[in-house]
C-alpha cells in the first residue's frame, strides 16, 4: 500500500511539472541557477570536474531521470554523457539536492 501511495506520488508529480512547462533546457537554467550565479544552462553541457558545473550537471541529471522522469539513455544522449556517467550522476545529484536543499518545480 505505501508503495504504491509513493509511485502514485512521483506520477502525479511528474504530470504538474510536465503541466507547467518543465522540460530539458527549463530543468538546465533551474540546475544552472542552484549551483552559483556565474553558471549558465549551456555551461552544464561542457566536460569539467570539481566544480560549480559539475555539481549542476548532476542537478540536473537527478531532476530529470528522478523527477521528470525521463531514461537515463535519453538524458545521456542530450547531454552528451554515457549512459552509465548519467547514472552516477544521478545518485551524486541526490546527494547534492539533499545537501544544498535545491528543488525543482
Amino acid at each position: 500500500e505505501q508503495a504504491l501511495k509513493q509511485a502514485h506520488e512521483r506520477v502525479t508529480r511528474r504530470y504538474e511539472l510536465r503541466a507547467k512547462g518543465m522540460g530539458f533546457d527549463r530543468v538546465l537554467e533551474r540546475a544552472a541557477a542552484a549551483v552559483g550565479p556565474g553558471v549558465k544552462a549551456g555551461d552544464l553541457l561542457r566536460r569539467s570536474r570539481g566544480n560549480a558545473r559539475s555539481e549542476g550537471r548532476a542537478l540536473a541529471c537527478k531532476w530529470l531521470v528522478d523527477d521528470l522522469g525521463m531514461s537515463r539513455t535519453m538524458v545521456a544522449l542530450r547531454m552528451k554523457l554515457s549512459q552509465p556517467s548519467v547514472s552516477a550522476l544521478v545518485t551524486r545529484g541526490r546527494g547534492i539536492e539533499e545537501r544544498l536543499g535545491p528543488r525543482i518545480s
